[in-house]
């Protein structure tokens, strides 16, 4: 399949018809009562790699037939599901899995061209023909999606991709922020907010690489590299770079205009990866996120869901990112990694406990384990009765492990033996 060519997204549509998709949006929907949307959309989006720049993985579904896309056909295919899901979060028919999903595709179309004509119509201006000619439904979408991947990207280094690619991932919360205010927001508000909300980014940017007091290359590098996506003008840009040279309090960031929880999360993830880019962590780096999360009115749970959920994407793709390929590097990863995971559960000890309590085979199971080794069915019954408990905790529902991290041995480590173990049965 050819996704490159005029035509590509609808013989992508008529590809996505032909097999059973089923929207996460539609299986997240059952855990509604415990998550908030923008929580939901976060789950929907963070696993494709698309907040990062690298588009791996697609909402919901592995099909082996777009397993060997171009990256820039990945990023157009992942862009185009990620907004189907959110205008799926705001259809007002709902959103039915048994028919072919015609009208949601419908409603995603006229909500796109919509938001792109409000937010960039300069865009939609650059779509016209020769002869002045408006392009319209599905002609008018796939040229506005390759107007918005537009930026070069580049496979050999994850952090220069991820600062040359992120933005597409703020035009995604603006379009989410738009479809829940009911399309009430104003355009001068809307581009004011995420032209506020551009600068904030590359002065969080700033500030984290300038954390330790210690300015490397590689981190100016991918300054530049966020500011050219960025497309400022000359004057913004020259304002950005004294950010970046001359350091900045964090504590005179203007972090109160920001309401959305999905908006403050994605800032505290950039700033970990900024902290992470140079390939080491000093104690200052560390004390400067523990600093950050708080300013940004965000729990600490929320501050290692965000350190976790990077961690733990780079860790499933490990294989894509050079500097992962050191072993001491990816096992210092894995580390953290369980390390933060046992610090979420600890916080939510009493539930989890209570949730294990009520669950007779899982203790019976439990006991046994103490006495005896389990069978092969046995640890596997264990293994996806501990997952569900700790699916019981909204981090843990909107979390993506790799698949070594849903393993019982690490499962195990998680859970502190006093909760696995009550002292009913610690004898």
């Amino acid at each position: 399949m050819d996704f490159n060519a005029e035509g590509w997204l609808e013989r992508y549509l008529k590809f996505r018809n032909s097999k059973t998709i089923l929207s996460p949006y539609s299986i997240l929907a059952e855990k509604a009562h415990l998550l908030t949307k923008e929580q939901m959309l976060y789950r929907i989006v963070q696993p494709t790699g698309i907040m990062y720049g690298h588009p791996v993985g697609f909402p919901g579904f592995e099909l082996p037939e777009l397993e060997e896309l171009t990256f820039e056909e990945k990023l157009k295919i992942v862009l185009t599901e990620v907004f189907i899901n959110c205008a799926m979060f705001f259809d007002p028919n709902g959103v039915d899995e048994d028919d072919d999903q015609t009208d949601e595709i419908e409603f995603f179309f006229k909500s796109i061209e919509e938001y792109y004509g409000i937010f960039h119509p300069d865009w939609v201006k650059d779509t016209d023909s020769l002869l002045g000619r408006r392009k319209a439904g599905m002609v008018l979408i796939e040229a506005l999606i390759e107007k918005q991947i537009d930026i070069k990207a580049n496979w050999s280094n994850f952090f220069e991709s991820f600062f040359q690619n992120s933005l597409l991932f703020v035009d995604i919360v603006y379009f989410f922020e738009w479809m829940q205010s009911d399309r009430a927001l104003s355009t001068q508000k809307l581009r004011e907010d995420r032209n506020d909300y551009i600068h904030t980014i590359l002065k969080i940017i700033a500030a984290a690489s300038n954390a330790d007091d210690e300015q490397v290359t590689s981190e100016k590098n991918l300054f530049e590299h966020f500011l050219q996506s960025a497309r400022l003008s000359s004057k913004a840009a020259s304002k950005a770079r004294g950010y970046f040279q001359y350091g900045i309090d964090i504590k005179l960031i203007e972090f109160d205009k920001i309401e959305s929880w999905l908006q403050r999360k994605y800032l505290l993830e950039l700033a970990v990866l900024m902290v992470w880019a140079d390939q080491k962590t000093a104690d200052a780096e560390l004390e400067f996120l523990e600093n950050l999360y708080p300013l940004l009115s965000l729990t600490e749970e929320d501050y290692l869901g965000s350190a976790a959920a990077v961690e733990a994407f780079l860790l499933q793709y490990s294989e894509s990112i050079h500097y992962l390929q050191d072993k001491n590097m990816l096992q210092r990863f894995s580390n953290r990694l369980i390390d933060r995971l046992s610090k979420i559960v600890k916080k939510n000890q009493r539930k989890i406990s209570k949730e294990i309590a009520e669950s007779k085979e899982l203790m019976q199971l439990l006991a046994k384990s103490r006495k005896q080794e389990l069978t092969p069915e046995e640890n596997e019954k264990m293994r996806q009765q501990l997952l569900d408990v700790l699916k019981t905790i909204p981090m843990f529902i909107i979390l993506v492990l790799p698949g070594s991290f849903i393993a019982l041995p690490i499962l195990m480590k998680i859970i502190p033996k006093n909760i696995l173990y009550p002292s009913s049965f610690q004898d």
